[in-house]
């Protein structure tokens, strides 16, 4: 252990009890001056050799004995006290500073001679020191690990924490769901294939029933995904019960006291002297809420003790010792004005008759209030520490926890988007050709082989955007804007798309008011590409969604698509009649098609996360109708191959 310079406060108390040995030793021994310096000098490494300093003046305890200093001379009172005070308060091992502290109670208690009432009162004076220390000492340690979690808290690189645990968040839910779905796809790819020679019910059948059992697990793991997460209630708090330790320990002092009370030596006590120091421990039990009020009531008793003649240490004097040490600690722990100024009033009445009777006990009165009003102050400020940085790192965790539960939820959301995005429109694709297949197979048999490759088209589709998503499971992509890594085609190729499943779709894209030709347009390289990608992919799943939705809920329906880039934004309006025979099939609920709303609240996620702006409702005239606007800077010649240019003008059923 690499030793330290004392501190300036350590010079004070050294040079302090140093010369008070002095001053006691003076008259008694021509030694005074080298035994003073020796203590002085064991003092200055209290702290950090507590266990040394304490064997060292134990030495000078028991050079008192060969000097033939008086026992009740007060010399070693002060020394004594502040190391054993020490070992509690600086010693690691608290075993380690218990034996010493024995050892020197021990030569104290050989250098004034062994008497009963000696022991126990020694033993409590010292005892109390070690006590008081170790107190402090845990309490110190508190604040020190409240302050070293709250460091670590502050040093926590939190965007990292936040990846790693929305890359754990989304291997452990988006793999698998990836899984689940990419098996069922792929079965139902497979069984297409095999159906497509003979046109086998069974196997088309069997098509149609695992896309709806997919769409059913789907929906159970949207939903589980977007699932607020249950907040965790904070634990009440349970308030200590200090009363009831407080009241044994009254008991334990009245109990003490009575005993006191029938040693032979003592002078008898009159009614009023045994009710007076019998009601002096009972201002302990409220000395924790009313510190102030303790003290006056106990300054009270000890004046009325005096003037009753009755000794207040009677017999071990275990009772008021005590009572006094704790009022004086909790007085200081208060730290108030008003509570050090009744502190005060109860230590002048205690000192007030015993400089009458006994001067010399005047430094052993000083040690009682002195000592535990010191080490209730540092108790306090140690607490103070403690809680000050206790609600620093709550703090601190709280918003940790905050921006990763932020991350981790926006994380399940773009998870939940991109599975209904990539697997929804697919898997009801499928199911809806095979369905038109086994319808068809008996009149139409070419027919029932174009709805088989329309499932086993939009399976390879699908199995080709779940593999992206693998990848990027796999790299442990963070931040992306979405886990699906964008669409496999363009919107031109999605219409084509649907109008070979017979849909009737009919759209136009616009630039600036001016229809643009159909064909596919390398994007421009540079910034403007990467700002729009975001904004294109919305436009295409916005697009993807709602044919879903019509080919789904309102097979017979006309709809209508228009893009248009104006002005740096780019907005897409998709439109459907209803399905032409008044019914409306369900337009007027359109949550019902998107799967118990998750398509539509995906939809505004992303076309929000965007910075644009989505509505969806029933449509003027009946019908359906989905807006959405996003930011788009450049020009057409920018747009990324997302949202590639779509005919100008393509009407009818394909």
């Amino acid at each position: 252990m690499r030793l330290t310079t004392p501190r300036l406060s350590e010079w004070i108390v050294a040079f302090a009890a140093g010369a008070g040995a002095a001053v006691f030793l003076w008259p008694v021994t021509p030694w005074a001056a080298p035994i003073a310096l020796l203590s002085a000098a064991a003092l200055l490494g209290v702290r950090q050799l507590p266990v040394t300093a304490a064997y060292l003046l134990a030495a000078v305890q028991l050079c008192y004995l060969k000097l033939q200093v008086p026992p009740e001379n007060p010399a070693a009172l002060a020394p004594g006290i502040v190391a054993v005070y020490a070992l509690g308060r600086f010693s690691p091992a608290w075993a380690r500073g218990a034996i010493a502290a024995l050892v020197y109670l021990l030569a104290a208690l050989t250098a004034i001679g062994y008497s009963v009432a000696d022991v126990i009162f020694a033993g409590m004076l010292f005892g109390g020191s070690y006590a008081f220390g170790r107190v402090v000492r845990r309490r110190s340690e508190t604040a020190r690990v409240a302050r070293a979690e709250a460091s670590h808290l502050a040093a926590i690189n939190v965007p990292g924490l936040t990846a790693r645990v929305v890359a754990d968040e989304r291997a452990r839910l988006g793999g698998r769901a990836l899984e689940v779905i990419r098996r069922s796809v792929d079965a139902m790819r497979r069984d297409a294939s095999s159906a497509m020679a003979e046109l086998d019910p069974q196997l088309i059948q069997n098509v149609a029933e695992r896309g709806r059992a997919a769409i059913t697990e789907l929906r159970w793991l949207l939903g589980l995904l977007r699932t607020q997460p249950n907040a965790t209630e904070p634990q009440p708090h349970r308030p200590r019960r200090f009363w009831i330790a407080d009241a044994a320990l009254v008991l334990v002092l009245l109990t003490t006291t009575v005993l006191d009370g029938q040693i032979p030596e003592q002078p008898e006590l009159t009614p009023l002297g045994w009710a007076m120091l019998l009601a002096l421990p009972l201002t302990l039990l409220v000395r924790r809420i009313r510190p102030l009020e303790a003290c006056l009531a106990a300054a009270v008793i000890v004046a009325l003790t005096a003037l009753a003649g009755a000794p207040l240490f009677a017999g071990t004097g275990a009772g008021a010792l005590v009572t006094l040490c704790l009022l004086a600690w909790s007085s200081a722990v208060a730290g108030r004005p008003a509570t050090w100024a009744g502190l005060a009033a109860l230590a002048a009445v205690t000192a007030w008759p015993v400089l009458e009777t006994a001067p010399e006990n005047i430094p052993i009165l000083f040690v009682l209030f002195a000592l535990p009003a010191f080490a209730g102050h540092e108790w306090s400020a140690r607490d103070r520490d403690g809680h000050i940085a206790q609600a620093h790192a709550a703090t601190l965790q709280f918003e940790i926890d905050a921006r990763v539960e932020f991350a981790v939820r926006a994380e399940r959301l773009r998870i939940a988007r991109d599975l209904h995005d990539v697997t929804s429109h697919a898997v009801g694709v499928m199911v809806l050709q095979a369905s038109a297949a086994l319808a068809l197979r008996a009149t139409d048999a070419a027919a029932a082989r174009g709805a088989l490759r329309t499932v086993e088209k939009a399976g390879a589709t699908a199995l080709q955007e779940l593999a992206v998503m693998f990848d990027l499971l796999e790299a442990g992509a963070i931040g992306a804007p979405g886990l699906s890594g964008g669409p496999a085609e363009s919107v031109d190729e999605l219409v084509e798309r649907m109008r070979a499943a017979r849909m009737r779709i009919e759209f136009e894209r616009v630039v600036d008011g001016i229809g643009v030709a159909s064909g596919r347009e390398h994007p421009q390289a540079g910034d403007a590409a990467l700002e729009t990608a975001e904004a294109a992919e919305a436009i295409y799943r916005v697009a993807q969604e709602s044919l879903t939705n019509v080919a789904r809920h309102a097979p017979r329906a006309a709809v209508q698509i228009r893009i248009a880039l104006s002005n740096g934004t780019c907005e897409v309006v998709i439109t459907d009649d209803g399905g032409g025979d008044g019914a409306d099939d369900g337009a007027s609920e359109h949550p019902g098609r998107t799967g118990a709303g998750f398509g539509l609240a995906g939809l505004a996620e992303r076309v929000r996360g965007a910075g644009g702006q989505f509505t969806a409702g029933p449509a003027f005239g009946g019908g359906y109708e989905v807006r959405a606007r996003v930011p788009w800077p450049g020009s057409r010649q920018s747009a990324p191959a997302a949202a590639e240019p779509l005919p100008q003008r393509a009407g009818g059923a394909s």
